[in-house]
C-alpha cells in the first residue's frame, strides 16, 4: 500500500467537483475500518455546498482553507451504537481509511481535529443541528491538490523511537 507513504495534509485545492462514485469509494473505505466489538459507531455528513464549506472554514483559526475545497466529510460518533469506551480509536481508524482511499483516487485531504475540543464540537453540532446522541469527531477536507507535488513520498522512519522489550 503505497498510499500510506504518499498521504500529506493538503490545504490548497482545485475547485473541481468530486464525483459521487469517488465519494462512495471514500465512505466505503472509511466504513471498512476496524471497530471495538464491531460497533461501527460512525455516521457521516458529506458537505459539498459552498455556503456550508465557508461556514466550516470559520470553525477554527487554522481552517480558513476549507472554503477553497470542493468537499468535506464530517466523521461523527453515534453514541447509541457505543458500548465500548474505545470508539474514538474506531473513528480515528475510519478517518485514516478515508484519507488513504482519497490518495488512491488522486485526492488530497486534511484532517481537522474536532474531538475533544468542546468549542469545535459545539460549532459543528449547532451548524448541522445534530441530535444529542451524535458527537462530531473529525472533519476531513477533500479535493484535487492545486500543487502536483502534493504526493511526494517522505520517509519519516526513525529508529530512535523504537524500543525492544524494554524502554
Amino acid at each position: 500500500m503505497r498510499e500510506i507513504y504518499l498521504r500529506r495534509s493538503v490545504r490548497k485545492y482545485k475547485k473541481d467537483k468530486i464525483s459521487n462514485d469517488i465519494v462512495t469509494k471514500l465512505l466505503h473505505a472509511a466504513m471498512t475500518a476496524p471497530s471495538a466489538l464491531n460497533e461501527q459507531p460512525w455516521e457521516f455528513i458529506v458537505v459539498d455546498d459552498d455556503t456550508l464549506l465557508n461556514k466550516i472554514s470559520q470553525f477554527s483559526n487554522h481552517s480558513s482553507f476549507v472554503s477553497t475545497a470542493p468537499l468535506a466529510v464530517i466523521v461523527l460518533a453515534n453514541l447509541d451504537k457505543v458500548k465500548s469506551t474505545l470508539y474514538h480509536q474506531d473513528l480515528a481508524a475510519c478517518t485514516q481509511n478515508l484519507m488513504l482511499e482519497a490518495v488512491s483516487n488522486n485526492l488530497g485531504t486534511c484532517w481537522l481535529g474536532t474531538y475533544p475540543k468542546e468549542d469545535r464540537m459545539t460549532y459543528i453540532k449547532e451548524l448541522f443541528s445534530l441530535p444529542s446522541n451524535i458527537e462530531p469527531f473529525s472533519i476531513i477536507v477533500v479535493g484535487y491538490p492545486e500543487d502536483e507535488a502534493a504526493f511526494k513520498e517522505v520517509n519519516r522512519f526513525n529508529e530512535n523511537v523504537i524500543h525492544k522489550n524494554r524502554w
